[in-house]
């Protein structure tokens, strides 16, 4: 299995992390650098390699942050878990399993539909190995790397919110931009600025039943 992040995949990820280097007021040059951050995930999960891709300008302003995760899909078969949130006492979530080869993983397509369930105030849990995707029923959305403690809002209050995803049949980008942990029934949010969010009401209960 060749490890390396592919051209289809860099390209338009260094372009967007240039944009994102200028926006920040950083000075040129801007030395972009991609490093391995972990092995093999455990078990099937993917991705199987991730690189964070990091930029260095003479600001510093961006040195610590990865700006993306590039990961590879698993070539064996994943399991794909679907639940139905049930908000009421009496209601029990349903959970429904299936089992996706490479080429049928689709992380874009996974956001689209959470982010759907999120415009109807439905609130449903996806899972595709180490990822999570979220919806509300006050209509936000959110993409998670259950490993890194990554986040990325998809959808706020019905509103899609602007993100970045990219993707080949075995390959995927994506720009998180922020980090999250649970607390009990406090679903933590920690900005790049250093800003912390707490927000009650997620069902943090079965996200964190899913990552378990």
């Amino acid at each position: 299995m060749d490890v390396r992040p592919s051209r289809a995949i860099l390209k338009p990820v260094m372009s967007r992390v240039a944009m994102r280097v200028h926006a920040a007021g950083g000075d040129f040059p801007v030395s972009i650098r991609v490093r391995a951050a972990r092995g093999p995930a455990r078990g099937s999960n993917p991705p199987c390699y991730s690189y964070k891709v990091h930029a260095d300008s003479r600001s510093g302003a961006l040195h610590e942050r990865a700006l993306f995760v590039i990961g590879w899909k698993s070539a064996t078969k994943i399991e794909k878990r679907k639940i139905r949130v049930g908000m009421k006492k009496h209601k029990k979530s349903r959970t429904q399993k299936q089992l996706l080869r490479q080429e049928q993983v689709n992380i874009s397509r996974e956001a689209d539909y959470i982010i759907r369930r999120a415009e109807e105030n439905d609130a449903r849990i996806v899972r595709l190995g180490a990822l999570i995707l979220f919806s509300t029923v006050t209509g936000d959305a959110w993409l998670l790397d259950s490993e890194d403690g990554l986040a990325l809002c998809l959808a706020r209050m019905g509103e899609r919110q602007p993100f970045h995803i990219i993707e080949t049949p075995t390959q995927f980008g994506i720009e998180w931009t922020a980090n999250y942990r649970i607390e009990g029934e406090k679903f933590v949010v920690i900005e790049p600025s250093g800003q912390v969010r707490t927000i009650i009401g997620y069902p943090t209960r079965e996200i964190f039943q899913v990552i378990r």
